[in-house]
């Protein structure tokens, strides 16, 4: 019976020394607690400098060349011009560069200018879209040049860039 009383009052104490104890520590992560915890003196700032000074400007400011005031030219296009007789080579290496003008202005979408350089590079393959490669005779189809594809892509693409530059 003795052990049993001593059981009995060390869980009665436990019970209720432990729901004090725990809220004791449980002030501990509290806004007020970490004001208690404050040092009594302030922190040292951090003193930023102020920013420089502009510098001063001089009168003399005037821009002789504008951009507003000049004319298109062939010196200003960012693509290679075309020598007198172009061949194959230099048609696609044109193209291309202007396929990449326009893909940078963002007046076509993104589908039709993957189109034109799937069109760029199947006329340089000889390669015509859409036509057959044989005869129906069982003969291989002779391989066309591709400069007449070129050459009307090359116009069609100046047309695109002349339009969307028209635009701006």
């Amino acid at each position: 019976m003795n052990c049993i009383r001593i059981a009995f009052s060390t869980l009665l104490l436990t019970m209720f020394l432990l729901p004090s104890l725990s809220f004791g520590q449980g002030n501990e992560g509290t806004i007020e607690a970490s004001w208690n915890r404050a040092p009594s003196q302030p922190a040292e700032r951090i003193v930023t400098p102020p920013p420089p000074a502009p510098a001063p400007k001089t009168g003399d400011m005037s821009y002789t060349k504008t951009a507003w005031e000049s004319q298109r030219a062939n010196t200003s296009r960012p693509w290679p011009a075309l020598s007198a007789n172009p061949t194959m080579k230099e048609y696609f290496d044109v193209n291309t560069a202007v396929i990449d003008s326009l893909s940078h202005l963002y007046c076509l979408s993104s589908n039709y200018i993957g189109t034109l350089r799937i069109r760029n590079q199947q006329a340089m393959q000889s390669k015509e879209p859409g036509m057959r490669q044989f005869d129906y005779d069982g003969k291989a189809k002779p391989a066309d040049s591709g400069q007449p594809s070129l050459q009307a892509l090359h116009k069609e693409l100046l047309q695109l860039l002349d339009r969307c530059l028209v635009g701006r």
